[in-house]
């Protein structure tokens, strides 16, 4: 904001062999508050022919690395793709999603690329972007647009994902959810971060997770058998109701059905009544589905068994 450059557009007159002025862009950068780097100009062409942009040094005291945008690719012959993010993309602060074709994780060949620039505006690489990519391509239920295209497409899949994120961790920080997700994602391109697809594209289905149990009550009077549902279960030897101040209930008979399901039987006779968290463990670490409002409850009286009304 401190380096003044000018931008003109402008048209090439056959008759007088001149360039001819059409827009302008003259914002001072003279480092005050509230300045950007940057100027712009949107204008409908009042006639055919052939255009050209002026970028002018106003009043620079070093040189800098200019880029130009044009919404409509009217300047093929001089495309650059690399560097392509935009603001706030850019930011260290903001989680960047690319897009990706659904059926093959194919990248769009709109897909904005990282590296970033450096600061001060410089044109080395100051970090990996983008963080994250996202289907596009989808089917949706508006006519005008389907199927939908764009990282307009595939933000909203990565933001769905947070959504779910937040929902299993409420205490999770904005960081960490970015750092849960990219944790949780298949690698595309280059072994970790890359500049074309991030970490990848999140798959929250591949994590080892405990999603739910059935049956999700019963009496305290005996033992239960039970199914647990989550993923990446192949491994688990043991399977545990946990409860805050009370003694842990492990399940006897522990069956991998498959990478997505194991069974066992719980003794819960004499167990406190209330919600007790469900947890999973093989060598990787324990999968927890939280007794808040999840998890497995144990209850004392048949004639209070909680009831789910359904209206057709």
């Amino acid at each position: 904001v401190d380096q003044d450059y000018e931008l003109y557009l402008r048209w090439w007159n056959g008759s007088t062999e001149e360039w001819d002025l059409v827009a302008s862009s003259t914002n001072f950068q003279t480092g005050q508050p509230g300045q950007r780097p940057s100027e712009a100009v949107s204008v409908v062409a009042p006639q055919s022919g052939t255009y050209g942009i002026v970028i002018h040094k106003y009043n620079s005291t070093r040189n800098v690395y200019l880029e130009v945008y044009s919404d409509y690719n009217g300047f093929q012959d001089s495309m650059v793709i690399s560097s392509s993010l935009g603001i706030p993309a850019d930011s260290s602060d903001a989680l960047a999603v690319g897009a990706t074709y659904w059926e093959d994780d194919s990248l769009e060949s709109f897909s904005s690329r990282g590296p970033l620039n450096g600061s001060g505006g410089t044109g080395e690489g100051a970090g990996v972007k983008p963080d994250l990519v996202g289907p596009d391509g989808v089917q949706v239920t508006t006519l005008t647009y389907n199927p939908f295209y764009g990282t307009s497409a595939s933000t909203p899949h990565i933001a769905g994902a947070a959504a779910q994120v937040l929902d299993r961790y409420p205490a999770y920080t904005p960081s960490q959810v970015q750092s849960y997700l990219e944790s949780h994602a298949i690698d595309l391109g280059d072994s970790g971060q890359d500049n074309l697809y991030g970490w990848g594209r999140p798959d929250l289905l591949s994590e080892y997770a405990v999603y739910w149990i059935y049956p999700w009550f019963a009496l305290n009077h005996g033992s239960v058998q039970a199914s647990i549902g989550g993923a990446g279960f192949t491994g688990v030897y043991s399977a545990t109701l946990v409860r805050a101040g009370e003694t842990d209930i492990t399940g006897t008979g522990v069956t991998v059905v498959d990478d997505n399901e194991v069974t066992c039987a719980f003794d819960i006779s004499g167990a406190t009544p209330g919600l007790w968290s469900v947890e999973v463990t093989k060598s990787g670490g324990t999968a927890t589905l939280q007794g808040g409002s999840n998890g497995f409850l144990v209850v004392t009286d048949p004639y209070y068994f909680p009831m789910i009304l359904k209206r057709e």
